[in-house]
Order: structure tokens, then sequence, then C-alpha cells
């Protein structure tokens, strides 16, 4: 099944590996007085991109409009939508917490604190992309969405649209006292968006 979906997906599968690659190159030749760089490709690049690979497994339901055919076959709700996101979240989170392992080695913070800070943000980006995609039946709406909500949280820190803010914006390692509060409802919300696409995806099978 992973490599029919990475074959469907073509180039845009390897598209998340870039932001990868970045944050490797700051941790190894970025410069220790300043981890401003890291941080924000962490929580601007890496965290956002784990919608890349959720909204990229409906491409052929919705941009080949071959929706109404697949949902047809005697397969459940769970497998067609939940079932493998979470598969390829599992790659990309797997992917990520290794990325984080290496920045710890480094010396560039906590393990543990950066897991908690960033994986929940990861899960809450990838379930935001399942439920937009599937209640708009297009893969390129919910993207539009979560490059405008980034670029506005990067620029204004949080200080100007009224709205959740997920992200921490740090420039510097931080403890764990300081984040577990938004990263637990990050966590919840995440599991919220999930579970709404869900359902709606297993309605929308069953009419």
């Amino acid at each position: 099944m992973i490599l029919f979906e990475t074959k469907v997906m073509g180039n845009a599968f390897y598209l998340p590996f870039i932001g990868f690659l970045l944050a490797l190159g700051q941790i190894f030749w970025g410069k220790d007085s300043d981890l401003s760089l890291l941080f924000w490709s962490l929580e601007f690049i890496v965290t956002p991109l784990s919608s890349w690979w959720t909204v990229f497994l409906f491409y052929e339901y919705y941009e080949e409009e071959a929706a109404e055919l697949l949902f047809s076959y005697p397969i459940s709700a769970f497998k067609h939508g939940l079932g493998r996101i979470l598969v390829f979240l599992s790659g990309y989170i797997v992917l990520f917490i290794s990325l984080l392992a290496v920045a710890s080695l480094a010396d560039k913070g906590a393990f543990l604190v950066l897991i908690v800070q960033y994986i929940p943000e990861t899960l809450l980006f990838s379930g935001f992309a399942f439920l937009a995609a599937v209640i708009v039946r297009n893969i390129f709406v919910p993207l539009i969405i979560i490059i405008f909500y980034i670029t506005t949280e990067f620029f204004t820190k949080g200080s100007l649209i009224p709205w959740y803010h997920a992200m921490f914006f740090n420039t510097s390692p931080v403890q764990f006292q300081d984040i577990w509060s938004r990263s637990l409802t990050n966590l919840v919300i995440s599991v919220v968006l999930m579970l709404l696409g869900h359902l709606y995806l297993s309605k929308r099978k069953r009419s």
C-alpha cells in the first residue's frame, strides 16, 4: 500500500524531505550563538509540512475525480482516510523525532522538550489538512490556508489576528513548563480534527 501511495504522489512525495535537510544543515552548520533559524525552520517549515503527505493521499480522489468510484469499493471509511493518514503520519513523525534527536545530541535543546513542543503541532497541521481536504474535496485549498496561516503567524508573531496560535515563536531552547499547556491544547485539537475528518468521510461514504 505504501509503495502504491507514494507512486500516486509522484515527485510531490519528496518535498517534505527538503524541510528535514534544511533543518539538518542548520543543526550542523548554523551558528551556535544564534539558533533562531533552526527553531523557525522546525516550527514554520518542518512542522506544517506534515500536512503535505496528508492532502496528497487524496490526490487521486479529488484532483483526478475518482472519489465516487473509489468510495464504491468495499473498503471501510477508516482505510480510505484516517488509516492511510496515520501510516504516513507515523513515518513523518519517526523522521521528525530522528531529526530532533540529532538536534538534541548537537546540544540544540532537550530531546523530550523538543518532542513535546513539535510533535503535537505536527499532528495538528495534519489533522486540519485531513478535515479540510475531505470537506472542500480539494487538496490545494487546505495547503493554501496553512501557508497563509504560517506566513501570517511568522510575520506577526501571533500578535495581530485573533485566532488560535499554535506556534511558540521561540528562538532559543525552552523549558517544559513553558510549553506543556499549549502543547496539550495542540494535541487535543489535533485529535478532534482527525475524528471530525473521519466522521465526515464515513458519512459521505454511506451517502
